[in-house]
This record gives C-alpha cells, structure tokens and sequence, in this order.
C-alpha cells in the first residue's frame, strides 16, 4: 500500500506510449486516477487495471460518485471521510476520485523546471522539481 508520484518525460502522449509506460511502472493491481485525456483509455479493459478511475474535468473537477476499495489495499489517507452513502460491502470504503494532488504537483514542477534553459538539464531539473515538491 503505497502512495507514488513519479514523473517522467516522454517523446509523445500517445495511447501507445502512455500505455507502455503504465505497464512498465504501475502494478495491475493499483489504484490509478487520471483526467479523462483519451490515451488513458483503455487501461480497465485492454491492459487490466480494474483499479483504474476516472474523472471528466469538463463535467467535474472531483467525481461526486466515489471508487469503493477494500479498507485492506488502501492507503487510508484516500478514504473519502465525509461521504454519507451505504457501502456496497462490509469492507469497502469510499475514496474520493481526483486528480488534484497529481495537477497540484505538475504545477510546481513547472514552476521550478521553467527555470532551466537547457534541454539536456532538463531531465535532472524535473527531477528536482519533484523532490522539492515531497520534501516541501
């Protein structure tokens, strides 16, 4: 039960590559949320992430339904405290689906990579970005 950012920068954003990168890094069995950008698609049915939920940011920016988790393979920080709803199960939590945390961190890196003006460096100054992010 982890809670992992991770970042990565890549030739494309294409269905293909997003989807290999997935495969490479995110065990099948996680939870996974992301926007509703069109490359993710796929990933429940084609690649096996039945953990994966999504949020449309034209509609919302959190999804008012929540994903139920069992209470065992979750960090209990995602648990969705003030939903008020019956659970589906007696082990099942509800857990809020956004990608706030993900678009918060992405804003601070840009903050901080848009001070490097070399496209070699960049890689490593991306790297920074994320360790001050966790480390602030």
């Amino acid at each position: 039960m982890f809670n992992f950012r991770f970042v990565l920068l890549v030739n494309d954003r294409t269905k293909d590559t997003l989807h290999e990168i997935i495969q490479k890094f995110i065990h099948p069995e996680s939870i996974v949320f992301t926007d509703g950008w069109m490359a993710y698609r796929g990933m429940d049915y084609e690649l096996g992430y039945t953990g994966w939920q999504w949020v449309n940011h034209k509609k919302h920016f959190v999804r008012p339904e929540p994903h139920w988790a069992d209470i065992a393979e979750i960090d209990p920080s995602l648990i969705w405290q003030d939903f008020s709803g019956p659970a589906p199960g007696p082990t099942l939590v509800p857990v809020q689906v956004h990608t706030n945390t993900c678009e918060r961190m992405w804003e601070d890196c840009k903050d901080y990579v848009q001070s490097c003006h070399s496209p070699e460096q960049l890689e490593y100054y991306l790297g920074n970005s994320l360790m001050q992010v966790i480390i602030s």
